[in-house]
Order: structure tokens, then sequence, then C-alpha cells
């Protein structure tokens, strides 16, 4: 608990009393929203999760700060699975005769990052965009008729996005086509006052990249050398992507929606100039 800055006085009143749907809990981002949440007395009607033991430790540290709640562990590729979550979230409903204020979805995955030509469509594609896409479209549309008048949802994206990544065409085009979704949705739902925003986090330091590398100095090392690419100097962290995501659950967004918030510590900007010095690099190694 000790990662997690404690809050101001200010932000304490922002969220208590709303009542919270997070879905994918148990990433480093979920799990940042989930005890930021509780820490402001949100009612946390369910947190979603795939491990088990994992979401059991949150649900244990958000009941440890005052709050409520309940959790279902399932996976988002298994329509069964899915038609229970909604089942247990429709069954709290009806049980406490509340309305749901927040829905945040946090799950995302990269798949095998196959090449051009190597891309397998059922094992890899279909399932990122199962799991970073349409089980929110599946999940969102059937919440929609329990969201109360001025609720807010807000989806994890990413600034690939808008950011084209070797290799990554399945998480790309899942994120980019969740990032249109919600602004669809924010044009439909805008007159009956339900707000709908995305947060793009840039490279977020969090366990999501340890598959990617194979010892911990050779982690380590890629996130040092990646702070000095990003003009503030420092990596975005999963608490800062909770602050944002709070911002725009809360009353103080209450004119925003349809938007997508980047949270990068402004890499993205210098993405054109680090492209530029690799190129330069390239040209000087060929005239060697």
């Amino acid at each position: 608990m000790g990662y997690f800055r404690q809050i101001s006085r200010n932000e304490a009143k922002m969220l208590k009393g709303k009542n919270c749907v997070i879905i994918g809990a148990t990433s480093d981002i979920g799990e940042a929203i989930s005890l930021k949440f509780s820490q402001l007395e949100a009612n946390i009607l369910l947190i979603h999760g795939r491990n088990q033991a994992n979401l059991s430790k949150i649900e244990n540290d958000i009941i440890s700060n005052g709050v409520k709640c309940k959790s279902f562990s399932g996976d988002l590729c298994n329509s069964e699975q899915i038609n229970q979550l909604k089942d247990k979230i429709e069954e709290t409903i009806k049980n406490d005769q509340i309305l749901i204020d927040i829905f945040v979805f946090c799950p995302g995955c990269c798949g095998e990052m196959d090449p051009v030509g190597f891309i397998r469509m059922e094992t890899d594609f279909l399932r990122v965009m199962q799991l970073n896409f349409t089980s929110c479209v599946d999940l969102f549309e059937s919440f929609i008729p329990f969201f109360s008048s001025q609720s807010s949802a807000v989806f994890i994206t990413s600034t690939n996005t808008f950011i084209p990544m070797e290799c990554g065409s399945a998480y790309c085009s899942s994120k980019a086509a969740l990032k249109e979704y919600m602004k669809n949705k924010a044009i439909e739902l805008g007159p009956k006052g339900i707000r709908v925003n995305t947060v793009a986090p840039g490279l977020v330091e969090t366990k999501f990249h340890n598959q990617y590398f194979e010892s911990k100095e050779d982690f380590n090392a890629f996130f040092e050398k990646a702070k000095n690419e990003h003009p503030l100097g420092r990596i975005a962290t999963s608490n800062g992507v909770a602050n944002s995501v709070m911002f725009l659950c809360s009353d103080l967004s209450s004119e925003i929606t349809g938007t997508e918030l980047v949270i990068d510590c402004g890499e993205s900007l210098s993405i054109p100039k680090i492209k530029n010095e690799e190129s330069e690099e390239e040209e000087e190694e060929e005239s060697n």
C-alpha cells in the first residue's frame, strides 16, 4: 500500500459514494485505479480480473479502506464467463437497487507480436481483439440500461492508437477500435448525460513488460534509456494513470466527453526526433 500516494483533502470528496465497476483490476494500472477509488470512498460494486490470487488481495486491500467490494474472476475471451460476469453485476445492481455511476475498462494484451505475413488469426489477432476491444463492447452495451444520469465511462487505450508499433498490428488495431467506439458512444449517450472517454498511456513501467526481457538487468536498462527519450525525463506510472482516470470520472471533468487523454510524459512528442536520430546513425554506419 505504501506505493500509492495518499490523497489530498480536496480529492477526498471527488468519488465518494459513487458506484463503480472496474474491469481488469489485476493489471498494474487496474489495481492502482481500484485502490485509488477505494481511498476516495467510492462504492466498488465489482472488480474483475483473471488472476484469482491477486484479485483476492486487491479485494482485501479495498475492504481495508472501509469500502464494500465484490470480485469476479473470469476470462474475457470466454463468452460463458463474460455472461456470468454480466449476471453477477446485474444481480448486485438489482439486489442493492442502485445504478452504475462509473465504468472503467482496463484489460490489454499484445499477443505474440507476429511479424508481417505470420499473423495467426484465431490464436493471436482475434484473441487480442476479443480481450482488448470486443469484450469491452459486449459488457458496456449490456450495462448501459443500468447507468445513472451524469455517469462516466473510461476505457484504457494506448498511445499506439496513433503511433504504429512494429509487429503490433493486433494490439494497435484493437486499441484504435476502442478509441473510435468511445467517440461514437460519447455522441450517442451524451443526451442521457453519460460521458465516455479514454485514457491513453504511453510507456508505463509495469509487470506487463517483464515478458519481453530476458533479465531484470535488461528490463532496468531499457527503462533507464527510455527516460531520456521523454521530455519530462521520466516514465508514466500506474498511479499517474489512475489519477487521470479519477479526474475523468469525477465532476471536475463534467464538460469532457469523447476525448482521449494522453498520459505519456511527452513521449509521443519526441517520437519524430528519436526516429530522425536513428536514421542519422544508420546513415553514418553505412557511410563507414
